[in-house]
């Protein structure tokens, strides 16, 4: 079984750990989510995605983090540490897929056998 959470990404908002690593903050994930072990992230629910890769990690944002954020809504926020992978970001690779999140449209996460 595979896990990749796909989520919606328009303005570039990573921090790079290390050559291949990378951290992408501030999410509002259910610990559904969190079980995830690649990430993909796209523009629209209608493109590919154009970034992503393997989890490896999930943490809290920090109250730094947080505070260099004021317009998101407070509360448990994740940061994903992940390394990317070529097919997260080539064209016609990865498509959003999954069971969207009653409510919510910027998350989904696929789960295939």
């Amino acid at each position: 079984m595979t896990k990749i959470l796909h989520l919606i990404e328009k303005e570039k908002n990573f921090a790079m750990l290390a050559r291949g690593e990378f951290e992408s903050l501030a999410w509002d994930l259910a610990a559904d989510d969190e079980t995830a072990e690649f990430v993909a992230f796209h523009r629209a629910k209608g493109d590919f995605a154009w970034f992503g890769g393997k989890i490896l990690g999930i943490r809290d944002a920090t109250d730094e983090e947080m505070e260099a954020r004021p317009h998101l809504k407070a509360g448990s926020r994740k940061v994903i540490h992940f390394q990317i992978l070529p097919e997260y970001r080539k064209q016609g690779m990865v498509r959003w897929a999954g069971k969207k999140t009653p409510g919510v449209t910027y998350k989904s996460l696929e789960i295939t056998e």
